[in-house]
């Protein structure tokens, strides 16, 4: 903490800033910093904190402040930067909050080492992190991002007593995957013999829609690619080590990755769904690595989990669009988003469609 004097303030250039203020301090010859001793910063730091849940209504490169229980700590990871060609340090790590979603939050370069599987389960809170787009939403942090690991305010407090009280069984939606986003509350709701109907994703369309739907059949056969642990792109065995084309690397052990198929109906029909990363493990309640050192441990538990995860109901959106496989055009329906039901809520729209048909 600083006590600045003698300098000059202007109106700020908010173009230049992602600090949500309306005056700038400029310093300039003559100023004086002094440094305050046994000052706690976070005295003095304003949080603006938004739901996980609501990341999705902001757009790529915003700015906001998020409050989040680490859930999941990755590895650290090298990468070679496009515009400078230098190497920097990444870490990802998972947060999660009281609106029942999920995000993953990247970490760079000295915030990366800094900050590895000793803040699991833990609750962190950052100013001004970065919002992404790739694979749904995402966020990171740079330069101007502020990281507190248990922070002694309110927000922080609140959150790891919900998460102290939660079932620990209960999967989170995500907001980040391979292609994954969230269910996005504005978007049609249809049951699957609408989406058919409607013919939704004929003649080279690509639409979105979301449903209730429970889940029948789940194909086990290729539930899963060996996958490159750095760029997550299927992996070929080279001896007793894995190749990735891509990164031109070899690895001891491959990571696994869900390509999940589904069957799922509700009360008007029924349809596949194929699933990727992300919805599957929402699905099976467990990463497709536990899934497969499963099978060779325990192959009667390893059928359990796929007993376990059917005749469960989720709230899906869908992204239909026509493909031709084996000479044949047919709508494909792919999972981008999964959350488990709210029957309240849902007991509510149903209250207001009933309305609306009364009233017709």
């Amino acid at each position: 903490t600083y006590l600045i004097s003698k300098a000059k303030v202007n109106v700020a250039k908010k173009n230049f800033s992602a600090v949500k203020n309306d005056y700038e301090i400029y310093l300039e010859s003559g100023s004086i910093i002094e440094e305050v001793a046994n000052r706690n910063p976070t005295d003095l730091i304003k949080f603006d904190f938004v739901r996980i849940e609501n990341i999705s209504q902001y757009e790529k490169d915003s700015t906001l402040d998020v409050v989040g229980m680490v859930i999941n700590v990755d590895d650290i990871q090298q990468i070679t930067t496009r515009t400078t060609q230098k190497n920097i340090n990444k870490r990802d790590i998972t947060i999660a909050d009281q609106s029942e979603y999920q995000i993953i939050l990247t970490l760079w370069g000295q915030t990366a080492e800094k900050y590895g599987p000793s803040i699991l389960n833990t609750v962190i809170a950052c100013k001004n992190v970065r919002v992404g787009d790739f694979a749904g939403r995402n966020l990171s942090v740079f330069n101007g991002t502020s990281f507190l690991v248990d922070v002694d305010i309110k927000e922080p407090k609140e959150l790891r007593d919900w998460y102290t009280s939660r079932d620990e069984g209960r999967p989170f939606a995500s907001l980040s995957s391979s292609g994954s986003v969230a269910i996005d509350k504005n978007e049609p709701k249809k049951t699957l013999a609408q989406a058919k109907n409607e013919k939704l994703g004929h003649n080279e369309r690509t639409d979105y829609f979301s449903t209730k739907a429970t889940i029948l059949f789940i194909k086990k056969e290729g539930v899963s690619y060996p996958a490159c642990p750095t760029c997550k792109k299927k992996v070929l065995e080279d001896g007793d080590e894995w190749r990735c084309e891509k990164c031109s690397r070899n690895y001891p052990e491959p990571d696994h990755r869900y390509i999940m198929t589904i069957s799922v109906a509700d009360f008007s029909d029924y349809a596949w769904f194929q699933c990727f990363n992300e919805s599957a493990i929402v699905i099976m309640g467990r990463e497709a690595k536990e899934l497969i050192k499963l099978c060779g441990e325990n192959v009667d538990l390893y059928e359990e989990c796929f007993d376990h995860a059917c005749l469960k109901s989720f709230v899906f959106r869908c992204r239909a669009k026509t493909e031709i496989y084996n000479e044949q055009t047919r709508i494909r329906y792919t999972v981008t988003g999964i959350a488990p039901v709210d029957y309240a809520a849902r007991a509510r729209e149903l209250y207001k469609d009933i309305e609306i048909m009364r009233n017709n």
